[in-house]
């Protein structure tokens, strides 16, 4: 590319873009995937992979539904987490954390980490993204128990303080989104 890297144009790609990676170059992998590409494709281009690729994207895009504020679930809706051998009714405003872990998503709250049985790309959905953000591949922070954002080691990504202490690593392409949300002149 001409003026600018594939890496730098991913940066800048809003949110809800799907992009591969295709080049001959495998040592970008790594930050390829830190801007949540779909995948990375090393040429000379194995049409079986390439097919892969394609159904994974395929699929992708069936679980997220259009963005329709209808879908989301209200900020005050329970849901029932078992802490323990009890099981409490934990409002969407309360919860600071999901967190992918295998097959389950983790929720943190002040009644501590519970588990559901979903994706994370199902929660997502679910999310208003006006009171949750996607701060990397594997979390989903609420914005308003950010305390503070300070910058990570790597070169353009943030650290989220959040009101529990936990420190959450935002990736460079999500940080420049954040970065925006709290612009506001």
């Amino acid at each position: 590319m001409p003026e600018i890297s594939g890496l730098q144009l991913a940066q800048q790609l809003p949110n809800h873009l799907h992009f591969v990676f295709c080049t001959a170059f495998h040592q970008h992998a790594v930050d390829a995937f830190d801007l949540n590409a779909l995948d990375y494709i090393v040429k000379p281009v194995v049409e079986q992979r390439l097919v892969q690729t394609l159904e994974r994207y395929i699929d992708k895009s069936r679980i997220v539904p259009s963005i329709n504020a209808e879908c989301f679930l209200d900020d005050n809706h329970g849901l029932l987490l078992k802490f323990g051998e009890n099981a409490e009714i934990v409002r969407l405003y309360e919860i600071e954390l999901f967190e992918s872990i295998g097959n389950h998503v983790a929720v943190y709250c002040e009644q501590g980490k519970a588990f559901l049985y979903a994706s994370l790309t199902k929660v997502e959905t679910r999310l208003d993204p006006n009171l949750f953000f996607k701060a990397n591949r594997s979390e989903i922070i609420r914005i308003e128990h950010i305390v503070r954002l300070e910058n990570a080691i790597s070169a353009g990504g943030l650290v989220a303080v959040m009101q529990s202490g936990k420190q959450i690593e935002i990736s460079r392409r999500q940080a420049q989104t954040l970065k925006q949300r709290f612009n506001l002149f």
